[in-house]
């Protein structure tokens, strides 16, 4: 997480557009449920970083006076682009409660390659505090598993300095220069200082009998984040020369131990590929086939296999493919690849195998 960062400009009130974004739903304009009231968080591909801890999504589509909608009374926030964005509370006065965002890459990041990192931040008139700044955690491995009241410590990537931000709920425009070590695939969002290092500031004029004011905490509004490649504006990925075919994909890039369903690696280069594929091609379907050695019972092996299966096209899933463009079965350990006498022989006979369907 020592990837070099430069900081590049403040732009207030516009927007440019990139043909490449790496992060999936960044406009939070994609939500599996419309939201209605603060704490109902339902954007695609983006998750909590904490598991006790609910950011707010807040959307045109939500019930007309219902806290979810941009024009609530206590929010005063209309969206940077679009109809969404999402609100987090970063640090609160009196407790440790905080919320922060987290969100897989539609692609690794390349080694020594400049990305820019863009971001639209707002502070509400709900807010009675601020913050000194925002963290960015751009990442190999994702950054979760604590509970809302943990104070979070993770060294960032970059923080983005605040104090130049408006209160008045207008939107300003972030972005920043960022040369990645290579591999990083997690991206998250949030205040992950530990609260003696948390400079936290009241709003001139927010006191307790502020009559918009609802949150004893630093409130901040989040839209239209980014991630692409500064020289290759226009120029996808390296990426797998995959064909329409049927004959099976063997997709090596997936590990399990014997006797497991479990995917052991935390990334998977050629899911992400074959994702960006069915974007590519909506026509397209897949059927995904997963194969075991031969230790065990085969009625045991098969049912390993399909949960196997099961495991990667829930992989593909939370990249955003659609559940009806994916089957997935189990076939054992029929059709072996590799000598089940060998160790070697056995580990290439544990795969995924992948079917694409015009």
């Amino acid at each position: 997480m020592k990837g070099k960062w430069i900081f590049f400009f403040i732009l207030f009130s516009t927007n440019v557009g990139w043909s490449q974004n790496y992060v999936l739903n960044g406009g939070f304009e994609e939500f599996s449920r419309c939201p209605n009231e603060l704490g109902d968080f339902y954007p695609l591909k983006w998750l909590s970083v904490a598991f006790n801890s609910s950011p707010d999504l807040f959307s045109y589509c939500a019930r007309e006076g219902g806290s979810a909608h941009p024009n609530w009374l206590y929010s005063g926030v209309k969206p940077f682009k679009d109809s969404s964005y999402v609100g987090i509370i970063v640090e609160d006065k009196r407790t440790t409660y905080r919320e922060s965002l987290r969100t897989k890459l539609r692609y690794k990041l390349r080694k020594d390659s400049v990305y820019v990192f863009e971001i639209s931040i707002a502070i509400p008139i709900t807010s009675r505090y601020t913050i000194e700044s925002l963290d960015i955690i751009i990442s190999k491995s994702s950054v979760s598993g604590y509970d809302g009241y943990t104070i979070i410590e993770r060294l960032p990537s970059f923080s983005i300095n605040l104090d130049s931000l408006k209160t008045d709920g207008s939107w300003a425009s972030y972005k920043f220069e960022y040369t990645a070590i290579g591999g990083e695939a997690h991206l998250s969002i949030g205040n992950f200082k530990s609260k003696k290092k948390t400079v936290i500031s009241k709003i001139e004029n927010r006191n307790e009998t502020y009559y918009r004011t609802i949150y004893n905490s630093s409130y901040l509004c989040i839209d239209e984040v980014k991630i692409h490649p500064l020289n290759e504006r226009f120029a996808e990925p390296q990426r797998m020369a995959f064909k329409k075919k049927k004959s099976p994909i063997i997709l090596d890039g997936i590990q399990f131990h014997t006797g497991s369903a479990q995917i052991e690696n935390d990334n998977i280069p050629q899911l992400e590929e074959i994702a960006d594929l069915l974007f590519q091609n909506e026509r397209m379907t897949i059927e995904i086939i997963g194969y075991t050695d031969n230790t065990g019972l085969e009625d045991e092996n098969i049912l390993l296999s399909k949960q196997r299966a099961l495991n990667v096209k829930r992989y593909l899933l939370e990249l955003g493919v659609v559940d009806s463009r994916i089957t997935a079965k189990g076939s054992g350990s029929e059709n072996p690849i590799g000598d089940n006498n060998t160790e070697i022989g056995r580990l290439l006979n544990r795969r995924i195998e992948v079917l694409l369907n015009n």
